[in-house]
This record gives structure tokens, C-alpha cells and sequence, in this order.
């Protein structure tokens, strides 16, 4: 019988004991740098994630003297024909801001009442960002009776 030779027998342990080398380099994105494969798309980037839900408006009212008003039920918003009460959101050192519109985008028409002042009405386009979340806008309603 005859006995295989070394050479023989490292070239064989060298193609088994290589079957699962990497022949390519592994990138920190290793798909296809165009197409839409798996994994693809613009992804959320270095900025906020896309799960926020900003509020549209954030409304500050006050009257000549600079009293703010925080009642519940001041502040009405109107946009795509819903209307809808702002929420009434504590501020440090200044009252509060009255908030609506969480999510949405779009043209809002702001109305303010407040008992013994004549009553305010604004309209206010609010713009998305990239995740077409809405990017606050800020209004100052001064009321006057």
C-alpha cells in the first residue's frame, strides 16, 4: 500500500480547513451602493428619530398687563375641517402654552376666547419636516377687551 505523501496531505488539510474564509472585505454597509435591496433606503439619519409627535401649534396668550392665560378650553384649533380643543401645557416661569395639532401638519385656523376680552382668530400654515411630523410654530395672541 502506498502512504500519501506530506505535501499531498497539507494541501488537503489547506483546502478544507479553508472553506470558510471571507474572500471579501466586510464594509460597515455591506450592500450595494445603489439599488433598493434589503437594507436599503434613506433611513433616519443623524437627527431625531421619525416616532416624535411635535405638537403644531403652541399658542401663548396674554393679555395687555402680561397675564397669561392658562384656562382649558381657550384655545381651539381648526385644520382639514376637524376642530379640536389645545391641551394646556405648564411653562416654568411663564405660565403655559396651549398646544394642538400633535402630529399633523397643515393650515390651522388658531381661535382664542377668553371671558372678557373680544375674541381672537389667526391662521397659521404649519410646515413638516423630513419625517412630515410639523414644526412647531409659536404664536403670542395678545387679547384686548
Amino acid at each position: 500500500m502506498r502512504r500519501p505523501s506530506v505535501a499531498l496531505l497539507v494541501a488537503l488539510l489547506a483546502v478544507v480547513g479553508c472553506r470558510n474564509t471571507i474572500v471579501e472585505d466586510v464594509r460597515v454597509d455591506a450592500g450595494p451602493d445603489v439599488g433598493e435591496g434589503e437594507g436599503e433606503g434613506e433611513g433616519e439619519g443623524e437627527g431625531e428619530p421619525c416616532d416624535a409627535n411635535p405638537p403644531a401649534v403652541s399658542v401663548r396668550v396674554a393679555d395687555g398687563d402680561g397675564f397669561v392665560y392658562c384656562e382649558a378650553g381657550t384655545v381651539a384649533l381648526t385644520v382639514n375641517g376637524t376642530r379640536s380643543v389645545a391641551d394646556v401645557v405648564p411653562v416654568e416661569d411663564d405660565g403655559c402654552r396651549h398646544q394642538g395639532g400633535f402630529g399633523v401638519p397643515g393650515s390651522y385656523t388658531v381661535d382664542v376666547t377668553v371671558a372678557g376680552f373680544a375674541p381672537e382668530q389667526s391662521v397659521v400654515d404649519v410646515p413638516a419636516d423630513a419625517c412630515n411630523d410639523p414644526i412647531t410654530t409659536t404664536l403670542q395672541v395678545l387679547v384686548a377687551p
